[in-house]
């Protein structure tokens, strides 16, 4: 071996990188609060989450409900409330009796074997950290995230008087339980091989909590489904005492005069920089951004113009000769991301939100219909109409045989008819013109005009060319979206980024974000009251026709399209949120007039964009997002916003009725 490899590998061996573990603090100790029988809190739980980017699962001083947070969001679950929603704002001097907590910047992905047991998941948790270089003799955290085929949860509702010490047959604390089938959730877990006890149950190394849409839970029992990813945390990484850099240095001095012996074309090889690719990942943005909800939503028609499947022939099935269950089938029917019933049907009494879109059901085990007609509407509703509104549940594998026959055995057993009354949409309509005086919407307004006269990089603003705004800027931005020089069909936030570039030489603003939404939310203000005229070019007319169809296109897992909501289903009510009808002469067609928005639904999401908030309806409807300003989101803002030609600009708005 020669001199230069010798060198070479000395090279590599003293620099090597070595992980630094992720700290697992913890508070409290399992074990000694049974034997003491001691539930008061020992840490102050705003204190205790200091920071960013923590993860934790834990319990309330006096075991009266669950901790979990997941990137600093924060979960409490009392269990005196039952399993209904939790809390995310800590009130003041809340106290944690036990709490395991960690900060984690970055993490890496692993797909898991579909289908796992609890046993076999712990195991190959263990197995892909050790092979991701996790320290698996040192406490780490972990996530889980996708489906799961059973999750056991609970939370508890404060101390059982009954609790008798130590080895007594009656748990420490009282507990509001459940048992989820086929549930998408997040699962914040910590792993501890050696500190069973502390923070784990006794003789356990595992401290599990499961997050399933706004309720966080202690997972007493799991068993994984398909698709589901772990989630290992990236470290930092620090070399030995001498840094790479000085090592480098050193061995560029000592090889140099060795040079002339090593082959030339290595030498050249040696030269050129080592580049790591990266790998591309989806569109972000604050709002509907690809997320976990987009894997595997591939397989389903788009948006997208060109390379979007086709949806799935119609598929005619009978139901299974097995016996179903109504009272699982009842929870799956009132889960509203899995069985997804109650969000369009009435049902049960007891059935909260209960939707409109489809028939009230709350008889229809009165109607006689065969167990065959309920599994095939399940499965695929399109076999008794093409057009049909209903998810695709079946066919498309949001629910397998057994949770819809569970489904049919429970709707033969309503037989009670039941009456909901909704709320007038015109109640929606008035406070809409209510918003008009803008309250939070000045707020963006203000933003939007600093960012119009902050200069770029060679000095000029947006001021520099409009000068007199109130005049040279009126009515400009009720044109957009229209056709650039190019017939090609440009939106009001890129025509901003484009005059960015062109006339102050400075970056665009990223679309979606908040300089971008705050900067054209004052264009619109500007225009304010002017009338919306739009595609009135014969150059935009295939945009604008183009713009329809992905309207009225059924696109996703779901099967759902823009028009079955806005058209088909206008007026109705979806699990408590009104679905206006933008269609011309409908109760909402200004609709586009009204974005931006300052839109809340249960978080704070600032001010958002028509384009926004069509990606977000889609993520929701589970079908794959495309980009924000892309030609398909474009064309489909310029065929809504067509809808509102006439009607006066009523841009920024506010709010506050969730979801419209």
């Amino acid at each position: 071996m020669n001199k230069y490899i010798l060198l070479l590998l000395s090279l590599f061996i003293s620099s090597t990188v070595v992980a630094e573990t992720i700290e697992v603090k913890s508070y409290g100790h399992y074990k000694k609060m049974i034997h003491k029988k001691n539930t008061t809190g020992v840490v102050d739980l705003t204190a205790a989450l200091k920071g960013d980017n923590i993860y934790a699962v834990g319990a309330i001083a006096d075991g009266l409900g669950e901790i979990t947070v997941l990137d600093n969001k924060v979960y409490l679950d009392y269990g005196k409330d039952g399993l209904g929603g939790s809390l995310n704002v800590i009130a003041e001097n809340t106290q944690a009796v036990l709490l395991a907590r960690a900060q984690v910047k970055k993490w890496k992905s692993v797909k898991i074997a579909d289908n796992l047991t609890q046993k076999q998941l712990f195991v190959e948790i263990l197995n892909k950290a050790k092979a991701s270089g996790t320290d698996t003799k040192k406490p780490f955290p972990f996530l889980l995230e996708g489906e799961f085929d059973s999750l056991k949860i609970h939370a508890i509702a404060g101390q059982n008087p009954n609790f008798g010490g130590h080895g007594s047959k009656q748990k420490l604390f009282n507990m509001a339980k459940d048992e989820l089938i086929g549930e998408d959730a997040t699962i914040v877990g910590f792993y501890s091989a050696d500190n069973q006890g502390v923070y784990t149950h006794p003789n356990e190394s595992w401290h599990l909590h499961a997050i399933i849409e706004d309720i966080g839970a202690h997972v007493d029992k799991i068993h994984s489904g398909i698709g589901v990813v772990l989630k290992l945390p990236i470290a930092k990484k620090h070399g030995n005492k001498h840094s790479a850099k000085k090592k480098h240095m050193q061995y560029q001095q000592k090889v140099k005069g060795a040079q002339h012996n090593a082959p030339k074309k290595h030498m050249q090889h040696q030269a050129k920089p080592h580049i790591k690719k990266k790998h591309g990942g989806g569109h972000g943005g604050r709002h509907g951004g690809h997320g976990s909800i987009a894997k595997g939503l591939e397989k389903f028609p788009t948006s997208a113009y060109k390379g979007s499947p086709n949806a799935k022939p119609i598929d005619i099935v009978k139901a299974p000769k097995m016996k179903g269950d109504p009272v699982k089938g009842k929870k799956i029917a009132y889960n509203r991301s899995m069985g997804r019933c109650l969000n369009c049907h009435v049902l049960g009494e007891d059935g909260e939100q209960a939707g409109n879109v489809g028939p009230n059901l709350s008889n229809f085990g009165s109607f006689r219909r065969s167990d065959d007609y309920i599994f095939q509407q399940i499965w695929d509703a399109r076999a008794h109409n093409p057009q049909t509104v209903m998810p695709l549940l079946g066919v498309n594998g949001l629910l397998n045989k057994h949770q819809i026959t569970h489904i049919t055995a429970y709707l033969q057993t309503l037989k009670k008819p039941v009456l909901t009354k909704y709320r007038a949409s015109k109640d929606r309509l008035n406070l809409l013109v209510a918003d008009r005086d803008f309250t939070i919407a000045d707020e963006f307004i203000e933003k939007g005009e600093a960012l119009f006269n902050k200069p770029g990089k060679n000095g000029k603003s947006c001021a520099t060319c409009h000068k007199d705004d109130s005049n040279s800027l009126v009515g400009v931005a009720s044109n957009y979206p229209k056709a650039n020089t190019k017939n090609k069909i440009v939106g009001l936030e890129k025509r901003i980024n484009i005059c960015r570039k062109n006339r102050m030489d400075s970056h665009h603003y990223k679309l979606g974000s908040h300089q971008s939404n705050q900067l054209s939310s004052y264009l619109k203000y500007l225009s304010r009251d002017v009338s919306i005229s739009v595609a009135k070019d014969k150059s935009e007319a295939h945009a604008l026709k183009r713009g329809k169809a992905s309207f009225f296109k059924k696109t996703g897992q779901l099967n759902l399209s823009c028009a079955d909501c806005h058209v088909k289903a206008k007026d109705k009510w979806l699990s408590g949120q009104y679905l206006n009808s933008i269609a011309p002469g409908g109760s909402h067609e200004s609709t586009a007039a009204t974005w931006p928005r300052h839109f809340i639904a249960g978080h704070d999401l600032g001010l958002i964009s028509l384009q926004q908030r069509t990606r977000h309806c889609q993520v929701v409807s589970r079908t794959y997002p495309l980009k924000l300003g892309s030609k398909e989101y474009t064309e489909m803002e310029l065929y809504i916003t067509s809808l509102a030609n006439g009607k006066p600009m009523l841009a920024p708005t506010k709010s506050n009725l969730g979801n419209e």
